[in-house]
């Protein structure tokens, strides 16, 4: 069943596009929301995909784990990104001024 995750994550990156796209709408900066859905999606869609590059590329096999992790960290922070963003995307530049002046 571990061969069907790829396709299980480019469905629901490509679910998670097709339905979000409807509420865009619903957001004061569509724009954010927007490539917020758009980071959601990569970010899914890239833990398989880091993984079988890094797999198919010849390393040393002392570092492949480093590949490995890297890539998965990575693909980790692109998806929170795109929750981070999604999660803003009703923000008012008030708003954004005030999380900045705190964090």
């Amino acid at each position: 069943m571990v061969f069907l995750l790829p396709a299980a994550l480019t469905l629901l990156a490509i679910v998670v596009l097709g339905v979000g796209l409807r509420f865009s709408g619903r957001f004061l900066r569509r724009e954010r929301y927007i490539c917020g859905l758009v980071a959601i999606a990569v970010g899914l869609v890239s833990v398989w995909l880091i993984q079988f590059i890094v797999s198919a590329v010849e390393v040393q096999p002392d570092t492949r784990w480093v590949l490995q992790v890297g890539g998965f960290v990575l693909s980790f922070f692109v998806l929170a990104s795109g929750l981070g963003a999604v999660g803003e995307a009703n923000n008012t530049p008030r708003d954004d001024f005030i999380d900045d002046l705190f964090s």
